[in-house]
C-alpha cells in the first residue's frame, strides 16, 4: 500500500509541475470594421466599443496608423477600464481634402499581469465634395501688373490732354 501512494504522490507531484499557470484576457472591440462618408464641409463623430470583460481593470491606449491619420482625431486615446464595465472610443473625422483614407485604430490593452494585446479596427473614410481652390500669385506677377496698369493710366492721361489741346 505504500507503494501504491508513493507512486500516486510522485505522478501528482510530477503532474503538477507540468501544469502552467495561464493569464488570458477577455478583450472586445466592436466594430473591427467602419466606413466613414463625409463632405469636406462635415464633422462626423464615431465611436469604437470597448468591453471589459476581465476581472481586473484594463488600461486602454489607442493610436491611429495609415493615412486616416490625416482626416480622424481620437478625442481621450488613454484612459482605464474598470471590470465588468464597457465604454466607447470617441473621435471625430473632417477633411477638407475630397479621397479615400484608409488605416486603423489600434487599441491596446494593458495590465500588469500579461503583456499588452493589440487590436485594430480597420477603418475607411471617403471624402467627397469640392476641393477649395488655393491661389497663389506670385509678388512679380502682382508687381507686374501693377507697373502695367500705372503705365496705362499715364499713357491714358497724357492722351486725353494731347486730344484737348487739338480740340
Amino acid at each position: 500500500m505504500n507503494k501504491k501512494l508513493f507512486t500516486t504522490s510522485i505522478l501528482v507531484l510530477f503532474s503538477l509541475l507540468l501544469f502552467q499557470t495561464g493569464n488570458a484576457l477577455l478583450i472586445y472591440l466592436r466594430p473591427p470594421m467602419m466606413t466613414v462618408r463625409l463632405n469636406t464641409s462635415q464633422v462626423v463623430q464615431s465611436s469604437l466599443y470597448i468591453a471589459n470583460l476581465n476581472n481586473i481593470t484594463l488600461k486602454i491606449d489607442a493610436n491611429v496608423t495609415g493615412n486616416i491619420t490625416e482626416v480622424i482625431n481620437i478625442e481621450n486615446p488613454s484612459f482605464s477600464i474598470e471590470p465588468k464595465t464597457n465604454t466607447t472610443l470617441n473621435f471625430t473625422t473632417k477633411s477638407k481634402i475630397p479621397g479615400t483614407y484608409t488605416g486603423e485604430i489600434t487599441v491596446n490593452y494593458i495590465t500588469n499581469i500579461t503583456s499588452p494585446i493589440a487590436l485594430p479596427a480597420k477603418i475607411t473614410v471617403y471624402v467627397s465634395g469640392k476641393q477649395p481652390i488655393k491661389i497663389e500669385y506670385p509678388l512679380q506677377l502682382i508687381a507686374g501688373i501693377i507697373v502695367i496698369l500705372i503705365i496705362v493710366a499715364l499713357l491714358i492721361k497724357k492722351f486725353v490732354r494731347v486730344k484737348r489741346r487739338g480740340s
